[in-house]
């Protein structure tokens, strides 16, 4: 036995199920193409600097980004600059974005620390390769 309606009804939560599914996907579709100054302030604001190397790696964890590299021994080689320079006595490196636009993007970012173990610079690199 059927209700009245009962079809309309499921054709509505279809509906609704898809355009909420179109929502979330544009949203990170969006996010991911974010410019890497938008991206560096928003990795500042959760992690400012200061903060220390265990609470960095933290929020990492807690995001599900991949880590790429950690080291407690030497700090990462910023190539914004020419030539490239050491920053900091250690650092983490991870990938928080990868995807195809058409080619492959990779949304990277980097937080050196001092000898203390604190946050003292943070840099977003966005790479495409075309090839």
């Amino acid at each position: 036995m059927r209700l009245p309606g009962w079809k309309m009804k499921n054709k509505l939560f279809v509906l609704f199920v898809a355009l909420f599914a179109l929502f979330l996907g544009w949203r990170t579709y969006i996010y991911l193409r974010y410019s890497e100054s938008l991206v560096y302030n928003r990795v500042l604001k959760a992690t400012p600097l200061g903060t220390s190397f265990d609470e960095v790696e933290r929020l990492i964890r807690e995001k599900e980004w991949r880590l790429v590299f950690s080291s407690r021994t030497h700090g990462f080689s910023d190539q914004r600059v020419r030539p490239p320079k050491t920053v900091g006595s250690m650092y983490l490196r991870t990938s928080v974005a990868q995807y195809y636009d058409p080619f492959l993007t990779d949304l990277t970012v980097y937080w050196g620390f001092d000898e203390s173990g604190n946050l003292i610079d943070v840099w977003v690199w966005k790479t495409v390769d075309a090839l």
